[in-house]
């Protein structure tokens, strides 16, 4: 029997899209096997989103051909793909590699020898990539939402993952109600900037999805992954406080709570904004887990704009942090051109957002101005870009002049002073979740969770308000949805004992 080992870096919308992939292999006959063993194929999707990302993504591409033999493929795919490094270009007569445009070709090319279908850059469909069977998860991701176009400074997702692209809805129903003939319970929707979903759409966003799904399938769990925060206005939090299906459990991103540095990451809410969305979804869902992003260390970041940071966070109602520190992320000329540029649309492209999501990013020599000129000058627009600003933004022989976005956001780490911002915040948030975790427990709310795995006695997962759960029950199966109720904090502090209801 041929086998496969799958490695996954990064989102959620990599985790589908690993799964999908490998469901194709296993219904043709092939064996799912652990990635440290040898195999036929190794499928690495990688990630480009930090240096941390990319790291683990080079780590795996070694890791497969350390064990690999000489008949064995190894197929990388993902956002690392699409920089290009210098470590994929050496590779590229050993290795295959896919865009993430391709990842619904890669069985067919690989299995089947088809030859590889190109695909505009600017394309603005979803290209369709479905499976009815997850083997890497219980509380199972479904991608419905593709690529970005807010191009916060500090991050490279809109370059390689394009502009947004919303999943059909009568696919998404179609491939849920699958799942839960296949025996799934909890799903959880996806996609690199899911607020986004259904801007393509004539009148219809993701409450209108929202309801398609509860409506037309007997899924009993519904999780959202990352939303962006302006998403979550008035509309949203009553139609999710009405739907019993819907997990009090949100994620958004925060990432400063300094205004002067959300401006500089061209992040488009204030802390006072912020501090409203949370307010208001408190009001109406008062046992939501509430999760955000945090990043230290962003250029330019004082100790003073931390410190309003952590204070900010300290009072805010909120159950949990995801804290990174700032990553470098280097834009491309020929990725500027495919993923921006290029996809027709110029008059999109404002001068702002060239200074604020490229040049200020402390890498102007990687853009240069014959590059700028011949691919957007050239699409016979030229008025959006004004040449006041290429003049001193980008042609001034790729050195920023004083004054400008780009020069006051030169980036320079201090790499002890960041370690120990990050678990001052870490510190925090395990303040935060403890006190949530008494707070469940005081108020016996409710909880819901999919059990997933035993351990010395326990069935543990993470319930519908985001706390890891542990069950003692010999009788329970995987995959069996429990109604629990918080009796006591574990005792390694990473969870709640809960008991039956």
């Amino acid at each position: 029997m041929k086998t496969i080992a799958v490695a996954t870096i990064g989102c959620k919308t990599n985790q589908y899209e690993t799964e999908a992939i490998l469901n194709q292999f296993i219904e043709s006959g092939y064996k799912l096997v652990d990635f440290s063993q040898p195999s036929d194929i190794y499928l690495i999707n990688t990630c480009c989103v930090t240096n941390r990302a990319e790291y683990k993504s080079r780590y795996r591409i070694r890791k497969a051909f350390a064990k690999k033999s000489n008949t064995s493929k190894v197929v990388v795919t993902g956002c690392y793909v699409e920089q290009e490094p210098q470590f994929l270009k050496k590779l590229q007569n050993q290795i295959i590699q896919f865009r993430n445009d391709e990842k619904s070709q890669i069985f067919n090319c690989i299995e089947k020898n088809f030859p590889k279908e190109e695909i505009s850059k600017s394309s603005n469909k979803f290209v369709e990539l479905t499976t009815d069977k997850f083997y890497l998860h219980t509380r199972v991701p479904i991608k419905v939402q593709d690529g970005c176009d807010f191009f916060c400074s500090y991050c490279i997702l809109p370059y390689v993952r394009g502009k947004p692209r919303s999943r059909e809805p009568e696919n998404v129903v179609k491939q849920i109600k699958k799942l839960v003939k296949n025996g799934v319970k909890e799903i959880v929707l996806t996609g690199i900037n899911l607020g986004l979903y259904g801007k393509e759409f004539e009148d219809y966003n993701l409450i209108n999805l929202l309801s398609e799904i509860s409506s037309k399938t007997n899924i009993q769990r519904i999780r959202l992954s990352s939303i962006e925060p302006m998403f979550f206005d008035e509309s949203l939090i009553e139609y999710i406080s009405n739907n019993e299906k819907i997990c009090h459990h949100f994620h958004i991103p925060l990432q400063s709570g300094s205004d002067n540095v959300l401006k500089k990451m061209n992040r488009c809410y204030t802390t006072d904004n912020f501090q409203t969305i949370i307010n208001n979804i408190k009001n109406a869902i008062p046992d939501s887990a509430i999760g955000c992003d945090v990043i230290v260390g962003f250029p330019g970041e004082t100790d003073e704009e931390f410190e309003k940071t952590y204070s900010f966070i300290e009072n805010l109602d909120i159950t949990y942090l995801h804290v990174f520190r700032y990553s470098p992320r280097e834009i491309k000329s020929k990725i500027l051109m495919q993923s921006i540029i290029s996809q027709g649309e110029p008059r999109e492209i404002k001068s702002e957002i060239l200074m604020r999501s490229i040049i200020s990013r402390g890498e102007p020599r990687e853009i240069k101005s014959k590059i700028l000129m011949q691919s957007i000058i050239s699409q016979g627009e030229p008025r959006e870009i004004k040449s006041q600003i290429l003049m001193r933004g980008i042609i001034s022989q790729g050195e920023p002049r004083p004054n400008t976005s780009s020069a006051k956001m030169k980036w320079k780490s201090d790499g002890i002073k960041n370690r120990q911002r990050m678990h001052r915040l870490i510190k925090l948030s395990h303040k935060k979740k403890m006190k949530y975790c008494n707070f469940l427990i005081d108020n016996q709310i409710p909880l819901k969770a999919v059990l997933e795995t035993n351990k010395d006695g326990y069935w543990t997962s993470v319930s519908d308000h985001y706390v890891r759960v542990y069950l003692k029950d010999e009788k329970s199966k995987h995959g069996e949805l429990k109604n629990l109720v918080a009796k006591k904090i574990h005792t390694n502090q990473n969870g709640i004992i809960v008991n039956e209801i």
